[in-house]
């Protein structure tokens, strides 16, 4: 557990700066997403929403201490500023670091084909090019004949 810190004075002792940046990084706990948290008064606070507090003066409402050096570990005030959760994610596309990871195929939570599903639909329907294939194989599938026109046409599962 946490040591329990008395003070914000306490607080901002605890950082290495980084000359070529001037990021303060806290050198204390962080949380699972990295970023520098410490209890006081028995509360548990992320040291850069405490230093911008302190610094700057009271949080408004509603609103994100955001990280202009877009470094979790950093509570310099001059990196932080007070944002909206849409001016936080524009930033974050701005600067490109919206890394969403694609999940395809059967790793996907509804996907209701398999990797050889796939690849017998677009097999059977080479094969049997015919009217009525499409409905065929969305009954025997138990998928929609769009979605096996979007699989025939590697609109869907592009990865096979």
């Amino acid at each position: 557990m946490a040591r329990n810190i008395n003070t914000i004075e306490e607080v901002l002792t605890r950082y290495e700066e980084d000359p070529e940046t001037g990021c303060w990084n806290w050198t204390g706990n962080l949380d699972t997403h990295g970023y520098g948290h410490v209890t006081i008064d028995n509360k548990t606070c992320r040291v850069h929403r405490l230093s911008y507090g302190h610094y700057n003066g009271p949080l408004k409402k509603n609103l994100l201490v955001c990280h202009k050096c877009d470094n979790r570990k950093c509570f310099n005030p001059d990196h932080l500023f007070q944002g909206t959760h849409k001016e936080n994610s524009q930033d974050m596309l701005a600067k490109g670091r919206w890394h969403h990871p694609v999940i395809a195929g059967e790793q996907h939570g509804s996907s209701r084909l398999t990797e050889k599903d796939v690849i017998a639909i677009r097999s059977f329907a080479k094969r049997n090019p015919v009217a009525g294939s499409k409905a065929f194989l969305s009954r025997w599938f138990g998928i929609d004949d769009g979605q096996i026109s979007k699989i025939i046409n590697r609109k869907r599962w592009k990865h096979i």
